[in-house]
Parts: C-alpha cells; structure tokens; sequence
C-alpha cells in the first residue's frame, strides 16, 4: 500500500511538471508583432520616358583623301590640332607634275595656233568657192581640217585644266573646320591615289545616330528634349530629337533616331550615350512601388493600414508601369495607409508596428 501511494504521488509531480512547460511551450509560439515601413497615399505627377542608347558623332566627319600620287614631302598637322577649312596640311611631291604642266602649256599654245590657221584657211576657202575657184571636195577637206584642228585644241586644254587641277592637289587642303581625329601617314611616305591622309572630326556639336522601337516611335516628334548621360561625365547633357525614320534600319527591328548635342568640350566621338526622351505625363495620379504589390495569380493585392496597426488586404487594379512606379486605377484612395515592403509572408488581419514614413 505505502509502495502503491508513492508511486501515485510520482506520478502527480510528473503530471504537473509536464503542464508547465506545455503552458510554457505555447507561450513560445505566439507570434510577436512586426514592424512594417508605410506610407500615406498621395497623388502624383509621374514622366514616362523613352530609353535609348548610342555613341557620339561628330556633327561633321571628313576623311581627306589624296588626288594625286607621289612622297608626302611636308605635313604640317599633329593628331589632336584643330584645324580651319582651307587650311594646308600637307604637299605632296609634284616636281613631275609641273614637268607635264609645262609641256600641256606648249601643247595647248601650238593647238590654239593650228586651229587659227586651219579657221582662216577654211574661212578662205568658203569664198573661193562661192568664186567657183575650188570644188565641193576641196571645201570640204578645208572644213573637216579647221574642226579637227578645233579638237585639238579643246583636248588640249582640257589636258591643261586637269593637270592644274592636280598639281594643286598636291597640296592637301583641309575641307572642314574641326579636329584632326586620325593621321594614317607620315612625312616622306608614297601616297598612291585614293588613300586616306588625314580624319576631321567637327565636334563642337555631336550626333548621335541609334534606333528606337516600334511602340515608341509615336511619342517620338522632332525638336523634343533628350536628357544625355555618359559614364565618364557626372554631370547630364541636353540635346533635341533632330529627326527620325519611318523605316526600319536594315537588318534590325528599330527605327533611326538622330539627337544632336551641343558639347562642351568633355564628350568625344566614340563615347557611349544613354539618353531619355520624355514621351508622356501622368498628373495626379495614385502609384505605388513594386515591393508594395502582392500578386496572386491574375489579381494584384496591396496591406492596407487601418485602426492604426492591423493589416488588411485590398485587391486593386493596375494600371501602367512608369519609371519603376505602377499606377493604381483602382482599389486605393488618397491618404489611405499601405505597408511598403515585406508584405510576402504577410497575412490578412494580422497586428504590426508601424513605421510611418510620410505622416503629413
């Protein structure tokens, strides 16, 4: 019996040991109150834009090319220096041009005289003719003598023409104002026909040639701002939609876009552009940010503050993305309370410490 008493009495300190610490358990489990960043709803005015990117041109691009063959006897530039239009950059040997110049000359004196003599002769025989004096025949080989005589001369002034033209494209004259971009040559080089001598660049405004997509090219209008950016400028650059095409360039899916920029002296042929061409506005109106959005299936879902700290989930209706913000059309009022982030575990009438961050 005594045996029997202490093992009831085990049992009851066991029993009671056990209910304190599944009390204790489920006091573990209650879930504590988060805190959630929120903000009051408020109108706005949001500005949709086109994004695109591209490189610098410069506003004129001139390879100077030679005319003329012979050694590159004087270069008078250096890569970088600026340059003006009709500035010389150069000669080009022309000791055997003048040569042939000298005898196109002669040529041309002695054709000029052939043809005098043979107009006079022709001329005389004319009225000897008209005298019954000479025949058909011999008139004839008068007139066809003066005309080829005529050829002559005009073949050889022609001659004379195009080897003044050459001879003064030994010298290497500078087309436009800019800067000298490239110099493949060097004094003392043979230059053949055709070859590149030197590169101007004109960059005192830029272009910059790229393409935009067929959804933007509504928006697109000639003369509307382009903000620009590069990666080695902090500050931005303005510039206008100089034009665009209603083709699609060759062998791509986007439409050329031209925005010309007036630089400052910091940007360069070459450099990478990204640029944003305002294309819309959307005035007062109300939008949140993605991290705000929960979707489920085909619906969309904001938390929704009220009495101060219970969540409540609203469905709404979005409308379009803009800039990283999404328009609500419905389901939200100004001044109404959503909770901004950590809304994925979140669940519908649940108590949080809020954190407001707009309280006006």
């Amino acid at each position: 019996m005594k045996k029997i008493m202490i093992s009831l009495l085990v049992a009851i300190v066991f029993s009671t040991g056990c209910a304190k610490k599944r009390k204790n358990t489920n006091k573990s489990f209650k879930k504590d109150k988060i805190t959630v960043f929120a903000e009051k709803v408020k109108p706005e005015n949001l500005t949709e834009y086109i994004r695109i990117s591209g490189k610098f041109e410069g506003i004129k691009d001139v390879t100077v090319i030679s005319r003329n063959a012979g050694q590159l006897l004087k270069l008078n530039i250096e890569l970088g220096d600026s340059v003006t239009a009709g500035d010389t950059l150069g000669l080009i040997d022309d000791r055997g041009l003048k040569y042939r110049l000298i005898q196109a000359k002669s040529s041309l004196k002695s054709a000029e005289l052939s043809f005098k003599i043979a107009e006079t002769n022709f001329k005389a025989s004319e009225k000897l003719f008209e005298e019954e004096k000479i025949s058909q025949t011999e008139l004839d080989k008068s007139r066809m003598e003066a005309e080829i005589a005529k050829a002559r001369a005009e073949g050889a002034k022609a001659d004379l023409e195009q080897l003044t033209d050459l001879s003064e494209s030994a010298l290497i004259i500078a087309k436009i104002s800019g800067y000298a971009a490239d110099i493949p040559v060097k004094e003392g080089d043979m230059i053949s026909v055709g070859a590149p001598l030197c590169r101007i660049v004109d960059s005192r405004k830029l272009i910059i040639r790229t393409g935009a997509g067929e959804s933007e090219l509504g928006a697109l209008k000639k003369g509307l701002e382009a903000v620009v950016f590069t990666k080695s400028q902090s500050k931005c650059y303005y510039g206008t939609v100089k034009g665009f095409g209603i083709a699609k360039k060759a062998g791509t899916s986007s439409y050329p876009v031209e925005i010309e920029v007036k630089n400052d002296g910091n940007l360069f042929p070459g450099m990478i552009a990204e640029i944003k061409i305002k294309s819309a506005e959307h005035k007062n109106v109300i939008a949140v940010g993605m991290n705000a959005l929960l979707k489920e299936f085909d619906k969309y879902y904001v938390f929704k503050i009220k009495n101060s700290d219970i969540v409540s989930r609203r469905e709404i209706t979005l409308g379009k993305e803009v800039e990283g913000r999404y328009i609500i059309d419905s389901g939200l009022e100004p001044d109404e309370i959503i909770v901004l982030e950590g809304i994925e575990n979140m669940t519908d009438g649940e108590q949080v410490n809020v954190n407001l961050r707009n309280k006006n």
